[in-house]
């Protein structure tokens, strides 16, 4: 057959192979269209009240992570079973306040993102934007900043903060920072005055965490005051978690304070809390990895935060000189009630074990839970065993309803 006939005729088959196309995209537009009326004919729900559905619909939204954008999760779904479900759930705003996004997307998410905020209404929003935040969806973003009362930016692109220029979040209550590690094992770096600046769009911060942050040198002067911060975090998961933006901060609400330790020292730690008086109750300072910390001169931190009721300590050494201290000072965090102690091996001694039971003996009626751990991958040696006498005082501290932890990976001796 001649090369143009053969042409022709492929040709020809192409364009009945569209038109078939064209016909089954129809058909499957009319099953589609038949099976939302049988869904509906069928549907239980329509039934009962709107108010109830709707509850209803609220009730299937993840209780354990932020709804993600496509057609077989919540809240999408219920658009794809029948007018009624779709109708419902448009006027339902509960179902579209809150969403989680990885990045990249296709281009026409920007589309997608406006649609679904906007379906909220005047409703609070909690976002969980992860990767890299296009220049379309932080715009979209942008648009929503009075309306925030959560975010969370997971990243390891050094511009992934730049969704907060020109924004204002008076209602902004949550935020979550967690930088990530690049192609070349290296989290972003910022200056210290471009931190300070996402932490003063949102004056009414209740609650704020960074992960892995690194800051640059930088010579920052005055101190930025968060009059309603409770909890505020420096935690590590792939890095390290610069702390030195704390030297600039003064809390008068915190309550939670989480604390690497990297830059900051105890006397940091004691001059926030002077400048701050602030009612914190719970204390978690240092770290399980790289150069660990010493806590001998913790007192001083203790003698200014008398509401404290949970203390935790991840370093070196300095616990004998503290459970001393907790023993021969009753006001020394008077209301302490949980103590919890990360440390090397190498620190466990009868020196620890015989400050430790006295503490708690001066204590007993307030402390409900001790908890020492330390990292090691053998069991422990017999020279560092609690000897009799130790044993015998933690059994009777547990008989009288305390709650003790005692050991490394491998062993337990409570």
């Amino acid at each position: 057959m001649p090369v143009a006939d053969l042409q022709a005729r492929i040709e020809a088959v192409s364009g009945e192979i569209d038109r078939q196309k064209e016909v089954l995209k129809a058909l499957e537009h009319s099953k589609n269209a038949l099976q939302r009326e049988l869904n509906a004919v069928r549907d239980p729900v329509s039934r009962l009240p709107l108010e109830i559905t709707s509850e209803i619909f609220i009730q299937c939204l993840p209780s354990t992570s932020t709804p993600q954008p496509g057609a077989r999760g919540i809240p999408m779904l219920f658009l794809n079973i029948c007018n009624a479900w779709t109708n419902i759930a448009l006027s339902t705003p509960v179902l579209w306040e809150a969403i989680h996004i990885k990045f990249p997307r296709a281009k026409n998410f920007v589309q997608l993102l406006a649609t679904w905020l906007s379906r909220a209404r005047n409703r609070f929003l909690s976002l969980s934007l992860h990767g890299t935040v296009g220049e379309g969806a932080a715009t979209v973003v942008q648009g929503y900043a009075e309306k925030l009362r959560s975010l969370e930016i997971h990243s390891n692109d050094a511009d992934c903060l730049e969704v907060f220029e020109s924004m204002s979040c008076p209602s902004l209550e949550i935020l979550e920072i967690r930088f990530l590690r690049d192609a070349r094992g290296r989290t972003p770096r910022y200056y210290l005055s471009k931190t300070l600046d996402i932490l003063r769009v949102a004056p009414n911060l209740v609650e704020c965490t960074f992960y892995n942050l690194s800051t640059l040198d930088e010579s920052t002067t005055g101190y930025l005051v968060l009059p309603t911060l409770r909890s505020l975090a420096f935690r590590q998961d792939c890095g390290y978690s610069n702390d030195k933006i704390l030297k600039l901060l003064t809390l008068p609400a915190l309550e939670t304070l989480y604390l690497a330790m990297v830059i900051c020292s105890p006397e940091d730690v004691a001059s926030l809390l002077k400048r701050s008086s602030q009612p914190l109750q719970k204390l978690i300072l240092g770290r399980q990895y790289h150069r660990p910390s010493d806590f001998t001169q913790s007192d001083e931190c203790l003698r200014l935060v008398p509401t404290l009721t949970h203390l935790e300590l991840s370093g070196a050494g300095g616990y004998p000189t503290l459970f001393a201290s907790l023993a021969d000072s009753p006001s020394l965090a008077p209301h302490l009630l949980s103590i919890q102690i990360h440390c090397p091996r190498d620190t466990i001694s009868h020196l620890l074990y015989s400050a430790l039971v006295r503490a708690l003996f001066v204590r007993r009626a307030q402390i409900v839970c001790c908890k020492i751990n330390w990292e090691d991958d053998t069991e422990l040696a017999s020279p560092e065993e609690p000897k009799a006498h130790i044993r015998e005082a933690l059994v009777q501290f547990v008989a009288d309803g305390m709650e003790i932890q005692l050991g490394g990976k491998y062993r337990n001796y409570f």
